[in-house]
């Protein structure tokens, strides 16, 4: 099993974690996410993941986020011009 890379630390409507296979699990507050995982938010659903290194993503409704070695960085990449 992967390691987790977040952690849903509040939740709102309806809001899945997609794996590669395209299995979906729906999140609840204080479930672990995985690198490789898709976070994706149904029409009401909103959530804020806290990253291992303390950073906040949020997700808003119908958004989704690849949760990806990028995403996970620690420290996250400079931006690019």
């Amino acid at each position: 099993m992967k390691n987790a890379i977040a952690k849903v630390s509040s939740l709102s409507g309806e809001v899945f974690a997609r794996t590669a296979d395209g299995t979906l699990r729906r999140l609840r507050t204080g479930d672990s996410i995985t690198e490789g995982e898709t976070i994706v938010a149904g029409q009401n659903g909103r959530t804020r993941l806290i990253l291992a290194d303390g950073r906040e993503i949020n997700i808003g409704p119908r958004e989704s986020v690849a949760m990806n070695a990028e995403v996970a960085a620690n420290p996250p990449p400079a931006a690019e011009d």
